[in-house]
């Protein structure tokens, strides 16, 4: 379990981050030369048993696999060490296993804005700014051109042009596949064999997929594609009744979620990981409960601020639209959970834009470092191999992934993660208590929380109300906290059961979306049972 003053945790990152820049004076590394376009991520858990130089180009000698081993890596998370029951090694899905493979890597300054570094930074060259700057690089913050490429015009998700997702089977040579393929490795996830690769300039994507598809040592490869804040989809802009984040005095949550007192249950002891825009840690609502080891996948570095660059990342003719998201998710959730902690991984630029590699890796990461609950505010109308990988393996190791449904009001296209079966999919309800006119229903949507005009923090210990299913899928996320507070044993269906038993009913006419926003409305005190032991 994190715990806030957990200083040997940071030093053992700290000492991580520089055994990996001694190790960038090998010629040839994934992260050391960046083939493509500045982009050169990798995840340094440690050196995966079934990775043979996973994350090394042709003529890494392990450089950085070595370096990237904890003190105490006892190999789990490679090959079915303490804490690995070995489920997904022949998937590949080992990263994070015992909690001691930091998978912060060593990103640098992705030139498309969109890929989040999966950790320890690089790129700038004073040196040294942040403090997981790997290389002496400062990260670059700013995305540039890959979204320009990308038509935001209407609500579908499209890849990241020249980028393809790939995982090697175990034991399989990283740097020979991507030699023998003419690829440049942006990023890696070590501990997975999962490689983010910059395709051959000039041919047709899906091609160059297939290709490096046929390859005797690749599990599987897809396109990278782009995934966002429910809030920032260009035609479904809720973020307030108003249409913008409306000042307000106070946080506060409806009253219908009957909340019970913080004398009965309040979260102690329980890490929930918030991928999204970052978070102001210095908010009143919130300065006590962040952990120290957040990162920034974005920008490669261990700044998790939640603030805008000033720019149109994604190209739909507003700036930083999505600033102060992350803040506002965490707010909710500790007002549902008082006393849980929040681990930020910053997974969305600022305007709320990320990628599947991202947000697998932040997946990854939230595990790797001990998180009890995964919040996913964000989703993709791609399916992602990758990121539905992720999420199944966090809900095997008993970590629920409560994800937003989405803000589109429709059926389809839905978005995942919220409609893979091992994620818990969360819709919106309006204050009459019905679906939301905005939030998306499936069959696969498991629950439904308030999501209109929401009061919580902002950026600049300012309090503002706003709308959609990420801030539903909080107060979901918090009450999970609450009840693993009050009995650390449960699962994600056990939790998930608590919550659906004493749900309130969508009472409506028969609707397009009747049976499908899940087992009603989030009511948390029916859920919680004080009388049991809080």
């Amino acid at each position: 379990m994190m715990k806030r003053s957990d200083c040997a945790s940071l030093f053992q990152r700290l000492l991580l981050i520089f055994a990996i820049t001694l190790a960038s004076a090998a010629p040839v590394t994934a992260w050391a030369q960046d083939d493509a376009d500045d982009d050169d991520i990798e995840i340094v858990p440690d050196d995966d048993a079934g990775e043979d130089d996973a994350g090394d180009e042709a003529g890494d000698d392990d450089a950085d696999d070595d370096a990237g081993d904890d003190p105490g890596d006892d190999d789990a998370g490679d090959d079915g060490g303490a804490g690995d029951d070995d489920a997904g090694d022949d998937e590949g899905d080992d990263a994070g296993d015992d909690g001691d493979d930091a998978p912060v890597s060593a990103p640098t300054g992705d030139d498309d804005g969109g890929d989040a570094p999966v950790s320890a930074p690089s790129g700038d060259d004073d040196g040294g700014d942040d403090p997981g700057d790997v290389g002496g690089d400062a990260p670059v913050s700013a995305p540039s051109g890959d979204d320009d490429d990308v038509d935001r015009t209407d609500a579908i998700d499209d890849p990241r042009p020249n980028q393809s997702i790939v995982r090697l089977r175990p034991g399989a040579d990283g740097g020979g596949f991507a030699a023998r393929n003419g690829l440049s490795v942006l990023r890696t996830i070590p501990a997975e064999n999962i490689y983010l690769v910059g395709l051959i300039p000039g041919q047709q994507d899906d091609d160059e997929v297939a290709r490096i598809g046929a390859d005797p040592d690749v599990e599987y490869a897809e396109l990278n594609y782009t995934g966002e804040a429910p809030e920032g989809r260009r035609r479904f802009f809720f973020t307030s009744g108003e249409g913008e984040p409306a000042p307000v005095s106070f946080p506060g949550l409806p009253s219908e979620l009957d909340l019970p007192e913080r004398s009965c249950v309040a979260g102690a002891g329980i890490a929930v990981a918030v991928l999204d825009t970052g978070v102001d840690a210095d908010h009143p609502l919130l300065a006590d409960a962040i952990l120290p080891n957040g990162v920034n996948m974005i920008d490669s570095t261990f700044d998790i601020s939640d603030s805008a660059n000033g720019l149109d990342d994604d190209g739909d003719g507003a700036v930083d639209e999505m600033t102060g998201h992350g803040t506002h998710v965490s707010g909710i959730v500790i007002q549902v959970a008082p006393d849980a902690s929040i681990l930020p991984v910053k997974v969305l630029d600022s305007d709320g834009v990320g990628n599947a590699f991202v947000v697998a890796a932040g997946i990854y990461y939230a595990l790797e470092q001990g998180a009890n609950i995964i919040n996913l505010s964000l989703g993709s109308t791609h399916q992602s191999r990758t990121v539905s990988d992720a999420v199944a393996f966090a809900d095997a190791r008993g970590v629920p992934v409560v994800a937003a449904a989405g803000n589109s009001g429709v059926e389809v296209p839905e978005e995942y993660p919220a409609a893979d079966d091992a994620a818990v999919s969360v819709a919106a309800t309006d204050d009459s208590g019905t679906k939301a006119d905005f939030s998306n229903f499936h069959p696969r949507v498991d629950i439904s929380a308030p999501g209109v005009d929401i009061a919580s923090s902002h950026p600049g210990s300012r309090y503002v109300i706003s709308t959609g299913t990420s801030m539903a899928a909080a107060m979901v996320t918090g009450s999970f906290a609450l009840l693993l507070g009050q009995d650390s044993q449960l699962g994600p269906d056990a939790m998930l059961a608590a919550l659906a038993d004493g749900a309130d009913a969508i009472l409506a006419p028969e609707t397009p979306w009747t049976g499908k926003v899940g087992a009603g409305r989030l009511n948390v005190g029916a859920s919680v049972d004080c009388d049991a032991g809080g």
